[in-house]
């Protein structure tokens, strides 16, 4: 194992997340984030409920007055990591190291599946960086979704240990894997977590075909099926403690009836967006708020860096199968991601029954991050290992090639500062259009037009950034390939551009902030806190009187912020705004036309 890889690896998370390491008295925070609004009261109403009766919460009083706390799994209560939530006053601070240690060990699970693929410790480091720090992942921490660690770390763990019994022929590694699949399912989200099974099956069956290509051998088949199924039976007995009660209450939800197609694909991947591989804030960033692509802006961020993307040309030199299937893997993860613009999701809806209960097809896009991750480490491999003149011609090929690029992109730099007058034009003009057309409640069409040269600027830095470390990577090759550099100085230039890079993009969108000034925003009327009777409250806006807010105060929420609304109350509320029900995380009105049923909720300060 390689120590010192570990280490720096440990030092270098310890570096990205040093605001929250080094300010426990600060929360992890942006205005976007769904860990004040969902899992801060998650976390409180599982340790009030601990702390005042000494059991675990059954049920939630607290939103859409009242429902089922344990079942529903985004509450995540079972998964071993947030027991300690049971065991601090400090919901917020405990979150600060929460994250660092789920991405060190989602770093190190990674390093070391691409060891057991036979990979180099330096190549496997490679791969457990950009597992690591890619943007897509680091989105995990802006927007506030800790519920997405789990799977950062105990996917590569499952395919580690998976893998393991599969070559050392030993059952104590799949009875690890199952547990390690347990975790997965108590603790991820429920839609990646069928997604990984759904791929741990697939990664069977590839070690299927390569067990008998190699052994030609009935016996290593049987064997190794014997692995993955006591495997994933040992997963799903220990999971049942959350699995059952989560689908008794899936009978009883707004999803219960399914849902049609247009919600399904609702958070497609838009293929505009691809060119976010090279230039991330193409589309601009919400850290200026000035996005002008589609939401959520999280789901579509798919940058893994410059040099990553250029490892991936030298990937299949080899010829090694391992390549070949997560190269697979990246693009139908991929060509998944993008919903309803392509007819393949669709063909998955319509067959896959479990696929039929999901939308934001876009979440696939983790699997093919994961994907692409360690498909960069057999390129770097690669450059490690080249002996003949046929590598030595390939490579340099590839620095030709990206001279060429670099050689385009310097102009069309230049020709976005000779030009910006009438590009920002063309934008206004598009705005205006975009404006007009919109039938959501916007600020007033300045604001936006203010944010038009800001777009322009961070799109213009984008590029400049990509030319940056497109010339960076071009002369480490360079240099490589005409012996001017040693193997080890190599490997250091290597490293520290695919860092530097990932972190130029990733680490501003790690912020901290008192708590007193997210919390302070919203004043419990006088009205309200002085009233010791038994009463809802019900802010149809969900600003003034969130429910993260009202639960301090022990006050019960006709409205709230969930996965998904029991079916009966959804039809109730819809009803009581004289609409018909939709499916939704929140209330899905926005008045109350019959104040008689808001009466039956015994609602006070409406």
């Amino acid at each position: 194992m390689g120590y010192k890889h570990i280490i720096l690896l440990a030092v270098l998370v310890a570096i990205f997340f040093w605001k929250p390491i080094l300010h426990p008295s600060q929360l992890l925070y942006s205005p976007f984030s769904d860990l004040t609004s969902q899992d801060f009261f998650w976390k409180f109403v599982m340790r009030d409920t601990f702390e005042q009766f000494g059991e675990l919460p059954l049920w939630n009083p607290y939103t859409f007055s009242g429902m089922p706390f344990l079942a529903q799994h985004f509450s995540k209560m079972f998964y071993p990591p947030n027991m300690l939530f049971f065991l601090t006053d400090s919901v917020e601070s405990l979150f600060n190291y929460f994250y660092p240690l789920h991405f060190f060990f989602a770093g190190l699970f990674m390093y070391l599946f691409v060891r057991r693929l036979k990979l180099d410790k330096f190549s496997s480091f490679i791969a457990a960086i950009i597992y690591t720090f890619n943007g897509n992942y680091v989105m995990y921490v802006y927007a506030g979704l800790p519920n997405e660690l789990p799977l950062l770390v105990f996917f590569p763990l499952t395919l580690y240990l998976l893998e393991s019994a599969f070559q050392k022929d030993m059952p104590v590694y799949a009875v690890l894997a199952g547990l390690s699949i347990s975790m997965l399912i108590l603790g991820a989200h429920t839609q990646k977590m069928a997604y990984a099974l759904i791929f741990f099956f697939v990664y069977f069956l590839f070690r299927l075909a390569a067990i008998y290509a190699s052994a030609r051998q009935s016996r290593p088949l049987f064997q190794a099926a014997w692995f993955f199924s006591l495997a994933v039976i040992i997963g799903i007995l220990v999971a049942m403690v959350q699995i059952l009660p989560s689908l008794e209450i899936l009978q009883y939800s707004s999803r219960a009836g399914g849902i049609d197609y247009a919600f399904a694909s609702n958070g497609s991947f838009p293929p505009q967006h691809l060119i976010t591989l090279a230039i991330p804030n193409f589309f601009g960033t919400l850290l200026h708020n000035d996005y002008w692509s589609l939401f959520p802006f999280w789901n579509y961020i798919i940058y893994i860096g410059i040099l990553p993307l250029i490892l991936l040309l030298f990937a299949f030199r080899r010829k090694n199968p391992y390549a070949y299937f997560f190269s697979a893997t990246a693009g139908l993860s991929f060509l998944f991601a993008l919903g309803k613009y392509t007819p393949f999701h669709h063909l998955l809806y319509t067959s896959i029954p479990l696929l039929s209960d999901f939308r934001a097809p876009s979440r696939s896009l983790f699997f093919f991050i994961f994907s692409l991750s360690i498909v960069a480490a057999f390129g770097m491999s690669f450059l490690l290992t080249m002996r003949s003149k046929a590598d030595a011609a390939y490579l340099k090929k590839t620095v030709i090639v990206l001279g060429a690029v670099l050689l385009f992109g310097a102009l069309l730099f230049s020709g976005l500062s000779i030009f910006k007058a009438e590009i920002l034009h063309k934008g206004n003009i598009l705005l205006e259009s975009k404006y007009s057309q919109s039938s959501l409640d916007l600020l007033p069409l300045e604001y936006y037009q203010g944010k038009i040269e800001r777009s322009f600027i961070d799109m213009r830095d984008g590029l400049r950034t990509f030319l940056i470390f497109i010339s960076l990577s071009a002369a480490t090759l360079f240099l490589w390939l005409n012996t001017r550099i040693s193997a080890r100085l190599f490997r250091f230039l290597a490293a520290a551009i695919i860092i530097a890079d990932l972190w130029i993009f990733s680490m501003p969108f790690i912020q901290t902030e008192y708590p007193n000034a997210v919390y302070n925003q919203n004043v419990l009327p006088d009205s309200l806190s002085s009233d010791d009777s038994l009463f809802r409250v019900i802010d149809l806006t969900r600003l003034a009187l969130p429910q993260e807010i009202t639960v301090r105060y022990g006050l019960q929420n006709a409205n709230g912020y969930e996965g998904m609304l029991l079916g009966d109350y959804n039809q109730y509320v819809s009803a009581m705004g004289g609409i018909p029900p939709t499916i939704a995380t929140i209330i899905p009105i926005d008045r109350i036309v019959y104040d008689s049923m808001l009466d039956l909720l015994n609602v006070k300060g409406a």
